[in-house]
């Protein structure tokens, strides 16, 4: 009798397969990043100010999305702060308002986040995926990354076998009885 076991079979058997676009799933590397970390770190916002300007995405490889954005930055009042948008898609003008708020942090100043449109909550990051319109967050997208689609080692799956596949009866040697310990 030969047995075959799953670790036995090829790799590709033993591994979870990474969701698909078609199950509404893109890759946070798909989409344009909008970073308030680099907002601040390039100047484009600072605290009690009033600035605007554009800017534009040097890799932008997203085909609907290409031009520049528009912005009005107010953090004069950081109750009331809020990060004015316009740029085009497919077309199609866009302008929108995203809520900023601070948290102080004493003698650093203050900490600054975005208000996601879609679901009120504050991140640092939002996003632009492929047939978007609007930035928001990852959650809000169900955006997953980059790690979450590779393949795992076996080691990784912590994979328990429960089949055993039974080919055929011919071979068949009993297991070798482990030796008795004498008192």
């Amino acid at each position: 009798m030969v047995v075959k076991r799953f670790a036995d079979r090829p790799y590709v058997w033993r591994t979870v397969l990474p969701a698909t676009k078609a199950q509404g799933k893109y890759v946070v590397e798909e989409c344009l990043v909008l970073s308030i970390k680099e907002l601040f770190d390039k100047g484009l916002l600072a605290n009690h100010s009033f600035q605007m300007g554009s800017w534009r995405w040097a890799d932008a490889d997203i085909s609907h999305f290409n031009g520049s954005v528009r912005y009005e930055a107010d953090l004069r009042d950081h109750e009331k702060a809020s990060l004015r948008l316009e740029y085009e898609i497919d077309g199609l003008p866009i302008d929108y308002s995203l809520g900023l708020s601070a948290v102080d942090l004493a003698m650093f100043g203050p900490r600054w986040w975005f208000r996601c449109p879609l679901e009120d909550v504050r991140v640092k990051k939002l996003y632009l995926p492929p047939q978007a319109r609007r930035f928001a967050s990852r959650k809000a997208y169900d955006l997953i990354y980059p790690s979450s689609r590779r393949k795992r080692p076996i080691e990784d799956c912590h994979l328990v076998v429960g089949h055993v596949e039974v080919l055929s009866n011919r071979d068949f040697s009993p297991p070798i009885e482990p030796h008795k310990l004498q008192d």
